[in-house]
């Protein structure tokens, strides 16, 4: 009799460990980053990893897939969950600049300003109106790391197409035979620019000496400059003067004629609200004294001079 009763319960016994084992094997737990561990049912698997768990405690609770660490479905391995690892920004190129010789318009980019259309600067690297150019973003405090990349440097020789006015003293020495000749003066003028041509006319007086004889004139000479590299350029220059020439040979009187000048070299830059422009220019002065019965008198000219002008 005891023999039987020890048996049922053997069975009885190897019955509930079954079941335990059973139930354990249909659960599945999930362990999370704050420690705690989950054990229920998996209802659906969510996007990102996460999951939607009915517990064992009859609550249905939805886990993203940031707050899980490992899985431990029924009959398997825990298993680590990775979390994929989030995009870089990307960040759109610079336009290049026009690469098929067309000109760039307002807001392309642009290596010089011979890359932009008429009328347009390459302010920053980008095609852009002396107006537009000089705005700004609202500046960064003072205590800001980025303060010194919102500070951009202003462009030099650039932004001074239109109207502009200003004044030229200069002056040189030239061989001239059997000696040098010397001019000296200064003119004042006013003048146009947009983009590589500019046009200025000067008046103004000027004086010189020759080996033989000396002159004082005074003259408007339209000059007409072409920027081609930057503030490098040449120009030319006629105009017509009147004065009065004393020569050993000729005599002396009125003087009616031009002066004529071509100006390999021409600097710009730029100081305060002004430009500076120092250029050499050569050429001559020629025309007719009322005493030399017609004869025409040409003389050769060399200035060295000093512009300094403004808008």
């Amino acid at each position: 009799m005891n023999h039987k009763w020890l048996a049922i319960g053997l069975a009885i016994s190897l019955a509930s460990i079954e079941g335990t084992t059973h139930a354990q094997s249909s659960t599945t737990k999930v362990k999370l980053k704050n420690g705690q561990v989950l054990e229920g049912t998996v209802l659906e698997d969510l996007s990102g990893g996460g999951v939607r768990l009915i517990l064992v405690t009859g609550e249905t609770r939805d886990i993203a897939g940031g707050e899980i660490v490992t899985i431990a479905r029924p009959g398997q391995e825990p298993i680590v969950v990775v979390q994929p690892a989030a995009a870089e920004p990307t960040v759109a190129p610079a336009p290049p600049a026009p690469a098929d010789g067309t000109l760039g318009g307002p807001g392309e980019s642009c290596r010089a300003r011979s890359d932009c259309r008429e009328g347009l600067g390459c302010f920053h690297d980008v095609c852009a109106t002396g107006e537009t150019a000089d705005e700004r973003p609202p500046s960064v405090g003072l205590g800001s790391d980025d303060a010194a990349d919102e500070v951009e440097p202003k462009p030099r020789g650039d932004g001074i197409d239109g109207l502009y006015g200003g004044g030229f003293a200069g002056g040189a020495v030239a061989p001239a035979f059997p000696g040098v000749a010397g001019v000296g003066g200064a003119t004042g003028f006013f003048g146009w620019r947009s983009g590589a041509f500019d046009l200025r006319v000067g008046f103004g007086g000027f004086g010189a000496t020759f080996p033989n004889g000396t002159l004082g004139f005074a003259a408007i000479r339209p000059e007409v400059l072409f920027f081609v590299a930057g503030p490098y350029g040449f120009g030319f220059g006629l105009g017509p003067c009147i004065g009065y020439y004393e020569d050993s040979w000729f005599g002396g009187g009125l003087l009616y004629g031009g002066f004529t000048t071509a100006t390999p070299v021409a600097l710009r830059f730029e100081a305060g609200s002004a430009f500076i422009e120092p250029s050499l220019s050569a050429g001559a002065i020629f025309g007719s004294i009322e005493q030399a019965n017609g004869e025409l008198l040409a003389r050769p000219a060399v200035l060295l001079g000093l512009a300094v002008y403004s808008k």
